[in-house]
């Protein structure tokens, strides 16, 4: 390297710090008599069917907020006594990216509080700058294991973590499918593809010793085509293959393997599934394992709020809430929940940091039933999770599951102080499952 280039380098260096200490110092000094603004990050287009569903839940839930129409146990209108307004960000580009979207929010936009983000390697990257800048971030659908390894104070996830889904698919494989001695496994190469799949195949080892791995396919994510690991999975012939894909690579692989006939010769299990059932319709065939990130959709309990949110949703869209609407309901929940708690503690409208405060061991109810903060020193949420088999009903033109299991949330979340792989290796010391 140069001199000049050292010269030059500095320069862009001490240009950032200038442009981080604004950001800072506009994070810092917020209007606190105006609406609250929040920044919605997801992937808005191109990623699959998730875009319209993040918009229309968002839109149902912050309109149920500003008016006060939440039904129990929510009471109050607004946040603190005051409205919110939504600004939307599209999650394309990559984690160097969405760091410069994360300040331009902060620096261009003036948010209080960001919440989104669909991929797990997006929140890795925004979770320091989010300390940083001092901006309360609720990570809505990433589901990555970032609250298990860092000690954050502005960071919250209101989903699960990633492996707890794939513990109870386990299970329900382990249950059902006793006998099966080999497992394949195909899931986009980052941080997702592997924790969930390590979750999954470390859960079945310990239900069913002596289980082989036969084939691991790691495509790039928004690969699009995957012959190359369909013929792979198709000569190793597993008895079950765990599949991480999401979104359009989801959609696309499954209709790739159906064609060559990879249902035919192993039993498939998604462990992301749900949000994709109304576009995949009949070319899912039937027999797949489905579960989700979270019990929503198919797998909402029966409560009042879950179901207001389900007809509502219906009523005014036209079509079925998909579970990734869900997703992003539960974290705007998670944050009225947090500024009510706050607001009868200070006795008015609640500063961010006192709304911080209240949110740590937060207990809600929201669309997927009761959800609390009960890891990552508070930060990290715990929520049941469940596993059904598809079906295509004719008479309904649309899936269906059958034989749907619901797996209590201590029984497949680790017990606060266990990081969840430890707690896998350990075979599930203090699961508490009916």
């Amino acid at each position: 390297m140069s001199y000049g280039s050292i010269r030059i380098s500095s320069g862009l260096l001490l240009c950032g710090m200038l442009l981080l200490s604004s950001a800072i110092g506009s994070a810092n000094a917020k209007d606190s008599s105006g609406p609250i603004r929040i920044g919605i990050v997801a992937f808005l287009g191109g990623a699959g069917s998730v875009g319209l569903p993040i918009r229309n839940g968002t839109q149902l839930i912050v309109e149920a907020i500003n008016d006060g129409t939440l039904p129990p146990p929510f009471k109050s209108a607004g946040l603190g006594g005051r409205a919110v307004e939504v600004i939307y960000v599209d999650e394309a580009g990559g984690p160097t990216r969405q760091t410069t979207e994360f300040v331009n929010l902060v620096r261009q936009r003036d948010v209080d509080i960001v919440v989104g983000y669909i991929s797990s390697g997006d929140c890795a990257a925004i979770g320091p700058m989010a300390e940083k800048l001092k901006i309360l971030t609720v990570f809505a659908t990433c589901a990555n294991s970032l609250l298990e390894e860092q000690n954050y104070r502005y960071v919250f996830q209101t989903i699960a973590l990633p492996q707890p889904h794939n513990i109870g698919l386990a299970r329900y494989v382990a249950s059902r499918f006793p006998h099966i001695k080999t497992v394949a496994s195909i899931g986009p190469g980052y941080a997702w593809g592997y924790d969930t799949t390590s979750a999954f195949i470390g859960s079945l080892r310990v239900l069913l010793p002596g289980i082989q791995v036969v084939d691991q396919q790691w495509p790039r994510l928004f690969a699009g085509k995957y012959g190359a690991e369909i013929s792979a999975m198709t000569l190793a012939h597993p008895d079950i293959i765990h599949s991480s894909l999401w979104g359009g690579d989801e959609v696309a692989c499954i209709k790739q393997a159906a064609a060559r006939g990879l249902f035919k010769r192993s039993q498939i299990a998604f462990n992301s599934g749900l949000h994709i059932l109304s576009v995949i319709g009949s070319s899912l065939p039937d027999g797949t394992l489905i579960s989700e990130l979270g019990p929503h959709g198919l797998f909402a309990p029966d409560t009042r709020i879950a179901n207001w949110f389900t007809e509502t949703y219906t009523a005014r869209y036209g079509m079925a809430d998909d579970p990734i609407s869900g997703q992003y309901a539960e974290a705007l929940l998670a944050v009225k929940s947090a500024f009510d708690k706050a607001s009868t503690t200070s006795g008015g409208s609640p500063t961010i940091e006192q709304v911080i405060d209240a949110f740590e061991y937060l207990e809600w109810e929201g669309p997927s039933g009761i959800t609390k903060m009960v890891l990552g020193n508070g930060h990290q949420a715990i929520s049941r999770t469940a596993v059904g088999v598809s079906r295509f009903d004719k008479a309904k033109g649309r899936v269906v599951l059958d034989d749907i299991v619901h797996y209590g949330a201590e029984c497949v979340n680790p017990p606060a102080g266990w990081k969840s792989k430890d707690w896998i290796a350990a075979s599930f010391p203090g699961a508490k499952c009916d």
